[in-house]
């Protein structure tokens, strides 16, 4: 179903500071700088601090001087363009563009790595909280395998909250089988890092491994009402568009998902042997996960839960057109309700036992022009039952 990063269900990973101080006054009061990367809080100088505008390109040529510059709770205004950097943010900022597709921060032709050995445009870290609205992330990386690890990734705790932004082109050069490649990464269990977000009217697409990606226990998210398109030629991946993942929890209702598909020899119709692309991905979640009121079309997999219990919630989604599976359970206890499965599928909703048995309480669903409606598939001795209700 999906190896590591895709989906054999054998295991469906993805793999997946700096203070200068300058604080603008009102008018033309004069701004005071800081030669050292941190910063004290000195009464005697400029202590009151109440938010300030801070200008990219006007104030500061590039995106990160101003954020080195900025105090917590400053606010990051960039005019239109490209402007071709490597962001770290380390501090409370809210960071504007000035539209959606006009203010771009694009990926330099060599990105350096984190703490963490990731190579990503924007990093979020250091237990700071970050609103960012009305740009485009986007790469790609420069080389083949590994030139890019995330467009935005948050750490150590952070928090970010994204709106009517894109993030876009995170893949390799040429887009390949490697698995990196994530639109939005927060947290990351290989790494032993804690992330949150907020993520709403955001487009992710051109992805190579992941839309975007939840991870780890610590970890949470609500992600509503965006657009997760992969957009990419046939590769030899199984992509994931949502992927909630070893303990994470997260909230992810609202959303449009569509065109995961694996072109690999590897990947195919057999839920057990073969490797799937996904919509939305539910592994090992931590409890109380919801996915509700989704639109899931044209993927291997629509939702698969695997490894889960009737702790997540998976009801009233409209999933259609995806070419093996609509819904996916498997190797855990659990309940779905209400969602509407259609297309021409090969099965509705398939009941999967691969390393233990799996069983399903099904409420009000509606299934229809699949081949199967519901399936049963376990290997050796194991079972896969379920009670429709």
């Amino acid at each position: 179903m999906t190896n590591n990063n895709s989906s054999n269900l054998k295991l469906v990973m993805i793999p997946i500071g700096i203070f200068v101080v300058l604080m603008l006054f009102p008018s033309s009061l004069m701004v005071a700088h800081a030669d050292s990367d941190t910063r004290g809080d000195d009464d005697s100088n400029l202590h009151v601090h109440t938010g300030s505008v801070i200008h990219v390109p006007s104030n500061y040529s590039s995106i990160q001087a101003a954020v080195n510059a900025a105090h917590a709770g400053d606010t990051i205004q960039i005019s239109s363009g490209t402007y071709t950097e490597q962001i770290l943010i380390s501090k409370s900022l809210q960071i504007r563009g000035d539209g959606d597709g006009t203010t771009i921060i694009q990926a330099p032709s060599s990105l350096a790595n984190d703490v963490f050995g990731a190579a990503n445009v924007v990093d979020v870290t250091n237990g700071s909280t970050t609103k960012i609205s009305e740009l485009t992330v986007s790469g790609p990386g420069s080389t083949a395998c590994n030139s890019i690890t995330a467009g935005i990734f948050v750490s150590e705790g952070s928090t970010l909250k994204i709106s009517k932004s894109t993030i876009t082109n995170i893949h390799d050069t040429p887009a390949g089988g490697c698995q990196n490649g994530v639109g939005i990464f927060v947290g990351r269990n290989a790494y032993g890092t804690t992330g949150h977000a907020e993520i709403s009217d955001v487009k992710v697409t051109k992805y190579q491994k992941g839309g975007i990606v939840v991870d780890g226990v610590g970890s949470s998210a609500v992600i509503k009402d965006n657009q997760v398109v992969w957009g990419l030629s046939p590769l030899n991946i199984a992509s994931n568009g949502i992927q909630v993942s070893r303990g994470a929890v997260a909230t992810v209702s609202d959303n449009k998902i569509s065109g995961n598909i694996c072109s690999a020899p590897s990947c195919g119709s057999d839920l057990i042997n073969d490797y799937q692309s996904t919509g939305i991905l539910v592994y090992q979640s931590g409890t109380k996960t919801v996915v509700n009121d989704n639109r899931i079309s044209q993927n291997d997999i629509g939702i698969l839960v695997y490894q889960g219990s009737n702790s997540v919630q998976v009801k009233d989604n409209d999933v259609s057109s995806n070419r093996f599976a609509g819904i996916a359970l498997a190797d855990g206890n659990y309940k779905i309700s209400d969602n509407k499965i259609s297309g021409f599928g090969n099965v509705g909703i398939a009941i999967i036992s691969d390393l233990s048995n799996t069983t399903a309480t099904l409420v009000d669903n509606k299934i229809h022009d699949v081949t199967t409606p519901i399936g049963t598939f376990a290997t050796g001795s194991l079972t896969s039952t379920y009670t429709v209700k």
